[in-house]
């Protein structure tokens, strides 16, 4: 068993099957899975890990005639954004970096970058809070007009 996965640049990546196969004993003993014993016994990062571990749980779902899990719907009262909204409103209120709105919004830099790229979507909390930081309205970061 050869798991293909793809490279950022698109190019096939091998999983080995040591590493799948004991990401598959791992959970068939019901244990977790130690990603940094893992990672530094195979060499390979922590997504690689991970791929390993979904690929193993795909596995056994199919072993034990365990159905797909649904995929996931963003709740209807969890309100979408507008990353390019996000990103340019942060320029117009003269917060020049992700990192300083991140801080006046109590949250990541990184999940800054994600929302602003489009792969993902705030809590209500944190909605406020980036609202706050900006000092614009709700309305003025969900998709439609330009603010």
């Amino acid at each position: 068993m050869l798991a293909r996965m793809t490279t950022a640049t698109g190019k096939p990546k091998a999983l080995s099957d040591e590493l799948i196969d004991e990401c598959l004993t791992t959970l068939r003993a019901g244990d977790g899975i130690n990603r940094k014993q893992l990672t530094a016994k195979y060499g390979v990062s922590a997504g690689t890990v991970q791929r390993a571990r979904d690929t193993a749980a795909e596995h056994l779902r199919a072993e034990q005639g365990i159905p797909e899990p649904p995929a996931r719907r963003r709740s209807p009262f969890q309100p979408g954004i507008d990353g390019r909204k996000l990103a340019e409103l942060r320029f117009m209120k003269g917060l020049l970096t992700q990192g300083e709105l991140a801080e006046k919004a109590s949250v990541s830099r990184v999940w800054i970058a994600k929302l602003e790229a489009g792969r993902g979507q705030p809590s209500v909390e944190t909605l406020r809070a980036l609202c706050n930081a900006l000092g614009c309205d709700v309305k003025d970061l969900l998709p439609g007009d330009p603010p």
